[in-house]
C-alpha cells in the first residue's frame, strides 16, 4: 500500500527529498484559513520541483506559488474532513516516518573496506535467476519453518540436477516468475536488497548459494555469469508497442510496421524524426527517441543487451523483440565506469542510507548517541533486574501485568520504564526455560541502546528541518491523495449523468481525427502491385485477395485504421506526405479502403479522455469553493522577499 500511494503523490506532488531551506528564510507568507504557512516549506518545494524539471516546464515563483496555495487549500479541507484523525492515515504515516528516519539512526562513519567492496561490486556485473519462498511479515515461527524447509527442498533439488529455470516456473512465490523463470539479467552493486547482493557476489558461477533470507521471504540464487561492467549507456529507441495477447496477425503488422522503419532508416531517414512520427514510446519519441543514461541492469534487458553490443556511436539495430513491442536502438555514447575516487561520495551516501549493509555503523552511532546525551538510571533499577533471575515466560506476564510504570533509567529526563523494558524481553519470543543473569542483563544493554534510538528518533524534528518537512510534505501528500480521491477521482467515476452533460457540452474536445481505414498491401514487384490492384478496383474482398498471395515471398499486408504518422504508404497516397516512402517504394503499396474525414467521437470510444477532463473540471470547481471557504491572505512584503531571493537564485 505504502509504495502504491507513493507512486500516486509522485504525480501529484512530486514527492520531494533533501534540499534544506535556510532557517534565516523561514517566516509566515501567509495564511489559508488561519492556518499559518512559512516561507521554508514553500522554498523546499518549489526549488525541488523546478530542479527535478526541463527548463521548458520550469515555473516561475509566482506561477508556482498559486499551484502551492491550491495545495494548501486541498490539504486544508481535509484536516476540517478529519481525515488526519483516520487511524489508516496515521498507520500509514508513521511507516512512512520509519522508513524516512533510517537514514538519520545512522553512523557517518562508514568502514573503508566495505567501500571498497561495494566499488568492485559496482564495476563487476552478476547475471543470476532466483526462487523466492514469501515469509509474512508477522510469521509465526511455524510458518518460518515451514517456508525454510520448502526452499531447502528446492536447494537440494537444484543441487541434485533438476532445472533451475523449471523450479522457478513451478515454485518461485516472486510474481515474475511466471514470466522469467526467475531470471533476473545482469545487475550490480546497490541494485538488489543486501543479503540477496552479497550472497550473489560470494556465489561462483554455475552454482547455488545457501538459503538466503531477506525482509521478501527464502531466496535460492542461481550464479550464471559475472564480467566486468561496461559502464553508462547513452541511447534512443523508436518503439512499436504490442498489446499483450494480440493476435499473431496483429503481431505481424506491427513486425512489419518496425521493419518499414528500419528500412527507412537504411535509406538515410534521420533517427530522430522518424522516433517523433513512429515511436509509441511518446515521452522519448518527443525527444527523438532519446533515453536516460542507463546502466544493464537498469533498463529492459533486451534494449540493454542491444544497445551495448552496438560496436560505435550512431549504430543502429535491426527491430529486437522485448515483452513491450519492438524496438529499434541506437547507441548515443557510453561511460565507462568512474573510478574509485570518482565514486566514493557516492559509495559513503548509498552506505548511509542502508544500516542493514553495515551493522558496525549501528554500534557507532549508538556510542555517539550515549555521548550526546545523559543516561540517569534509578538508584533500585539493579536490584529489580536480579528479581528476574529465573523468571519464565508465564510470570514475567504476571509480573508485566502487575509492575507500574517505575522508571528503570532516564536520557535527558525522558524515562524508560520497568514495563517497556518486560515488553521488550517479550518481544524477543523469549521461550518458557528460565531467565539467566547472563540473559537478563543482555536484555537490558540491548534495551539501553534500542532506548537511545528510540530517543534520538523522537529529536528528528527538532534536530534536522529537512527531515521535519520531509514527514509533513507526506503527511500533505497523503491528505491530498485521500481528499482528492474523494471529491474529484471517486465522484467522477460514479456521476454518470454528470459525465454525459460534461461530453456534451464540449463535444469539440473529441473530434476524430482523420483515417484511412481497410487494408495496406505491399508488393514484392511493380506486377504484382498492378494484378492486386487490379482485383481492389474489380470490387474483391481483402480476404480473397489475401488467401491468393499469402504465399508469396515479399508480400505483406495490414488491415486497421491508419491516422497520420502510422503507415508510410497511407502517408503517401491519403495525407500526402511525400517524404516518408520514395515513388518508387509507394509503387509497391496498393490501398483498399476508404479516407474518413473529421468527425465525433462517440463518448464510449473516449470515455477514458473524457472522464479526465471532467475530473479536471471538478478539481478546478472545488478549488474555486475552497478560496471562498478558506480565505487566503498573503503577507505580500514577505511574499515579495522570497520571490525575489527565488527568482535570483
Amino acid at each position: 500500500m505504502l509504495k502504491s500511494i507513493c507512486s500516486v503523490l509522485l504525480l501529484l506532488l512530486l514527492t520531494l527529498t533533501g534540499i534544506s531551506a535556510n532557517a534565516k528564510e523561514k517566516q509566515v507568507i501567509m495564511t489559508i484559513g488561519g492556518d499559518k504557512i512559512y516561507s521554508d516549506e514553500f522554498l523546499r518545494m518549489y526549488r525541488k520541483n523546478n530542479l527535478s524539471l526541463p527548463d521548458s516546464l520550469q515555473k516561475t515563483p509566482q506561477q508556482y506559488l498559486q499551484l502551492f496555495i491550491d495545495f494548501k487549500l486541498k490539504v486544508r479541507a481535509a484536516e476540517a474532513h478529519g481525515m488526519d484523525t483516520l487511524s489508516s492515515f496515521k498507520s500509514e504515516l508513521a511507516r512512512y516516518r520509519e522508513e524516512a528516519a533510517s537514514p538519520y539512526l545512522t553512523d557517518s562513519t562508514i568502514d573503508e573496506q566495505l567501500v571498497r567492496t561495494m566499488y568492485h561490486r559496482m564495476t563487476t556485473e552478476v547475471k543470476a535467476s532466483h526462487i523466492l519462498i514469501r515469509i509474512p511479515r508477522n510469521a509465526s515461527p511455524a510458518d518460518t519453518l515451514k517456508a525454510w524447509n520448502q526452499i531447502n527442498d528446492l536447494r537440494q533439488r537444484a543441487v541434485n540436477g533438476d532445472d533451475f529455470a523449471k523450479l522457478a516456473l513451478n515454485y518461485s512465490q516472486d510474481p515474475s516468475a511466471r514470466n522469467n523463470k526467475g531470471e533476473l539479467g545482469y545487475f550490480s552493486g546497490f541494485m538488489m536488497v543486501y543479503p540477496f547482493e552479497k550472497a550473489a557476489y560470494e556465489t561462483p558461477v554455475g552454482q547455488i548459494s545457501p538459503i538466503v533470507r531477506t525482509r521478501f521471504g527464502y531466496h535460492l540464487i542461481k550464479v550464471e555469469d559475472k564480467r566486468p561492467s561496461p559502464g553508462e549507456m547513452h541511447a534512443a529507441h523508436i518503439m512499436f508497442f504490442v498489446r499483450p495477447g494480440s493476435s499473431p496477425e496483429a503481431e505481424a503488422q506491427i513486425h512489419a510496421k518496425a521493419d518499414s522503419v528500419y528500412r527507412m532508416l537504411q535509406n538515410g531517414a534521420d533517427f530522430a524524426q522518424l522516433a517523433k512520427k513512429y515511436s509509441d514510446d511518446k515521452k522519448s519519441g518527443a525527444n527523438g527517441g532519446v533515453l536516460p543514461w542507463f546502466r544493464s541492469g537498469r533498463m529492459i534487458p533486451e534494449i540493454a543487451e542491444t544497445a551495448f553490443a552496438l560496436k560505435n556511436d550512431g549504430d543502429y539495430s535491426k527491430p529486437v523483440r522485448s515483452p513491450y513491442g519492438w524496438h529499434i536502438v541506437k547507441r548515443l555514447a557510453v561511460k565507462p565506469v568512474p573510478t574509485f575516487d570518482e565514486l566514493r561520495p557516492k559509495i559513503v551516501a548509498n552506505l548511509k542510507k542502508s544500516p542493514e549493509r553495515n551493522q558496525e555503523a549501528k554500534a557507532a552511532f549508538i556510542r555517539k548517541l550515549k555521548s550526546e546525551y545523559t543516561l540517569n538510571e534509578n538508584p533500585t533499577t539493579q536490584e529489580w533486574l536480579s528479581s528476574l533471575n529465573g523468571s519464565t515466560k508465564d510470570s514475567l506476564q504476571a509480573k508485566a501485568e502487575s509492575t507500574t510504570n517505575k522508571p528503570l533509567f532516564s536520557i535527558n529526563k525522558k524515562p524508560f520504564s520497568q514495563a517497556e523494558f518486560i515488553n521488550f524481553i517479550q518481544q524477543k519470543k523469549h521461550n518458557h526455560k528460565p531467565l539467566t543473569k547472563e540473559q537478563i542483563d543482555n536484555y537490558y544493554d540491548h534495551f539501553k541502546d534500542q532506548s537511545f534510538l528510540k530517543y534520538e528518533d523522537s529529536q528528528l524534528e527538532k534536530k534536522y528541518p529537512d527531515f521535519r518537512l520531509l514527514v509533513k510534505e507526506y503527511h500533505d501528500g497523503l491528505l491530498l491523495f485521500n481528499i482528492t480521491d474523494q471529491k474529484v477521482w471517486q465522484k467522477a467515476a460514479k456521476d454518470t449523468t454528470g459525465l454525459k452533460e460534461f461530453y456534451a457540452n464540449h463535444r469539440e474536445n473529441y473530434r476524430t481525427e482523420r483515417y484511412f481505414g481497410g487494408t495496406v498491401y505491399l508488393c514484392p514487384s511493380h506486377k504484382i502491385a498492378t494484378e492486386v490492384d487490379k482485383m481492389v478496383e474489380a470490387g474483391k474482398d481483402s480476404t480473397i485477395i489475401i488467401q491468393k498471395l499469402k504465399n508469396l515471398e515479399g508480400f505483406s499486408h495490414r488491415t486497421g485504421k491508419f491516422k497520420e504518422g502510422d503507415n508510410p504508404a497511407v502517408d503517401f497516397y491519403i495525407f500526402n506526405d511525400k517524404d516518408t516512402i520514395t515513388k518508387t517504394q509507394a509503387g509497391l503499396a496498393v490501398l483498399q479502403g476508404k479516407s474518413h474525414p473529421r468527425g465525433y467521437e462517440p463518448l464510449k470510444d473516449v470515455r477514458g479522455t473524457c472522464l479526465a477532463d471532467y475530473q479536471d473540471y471538478l478539481e478546478k470547481q472545488w478549488v474555486k469553493q475552497l478560496r471562498q471557504k478558506y480565505p487566503v491572505k498573503v503577507k505580500q512584503q514577505a511574499i515579495n522577499r522570497i520571490l525575489k531571493h527565488t527568482a535570483e537564485k
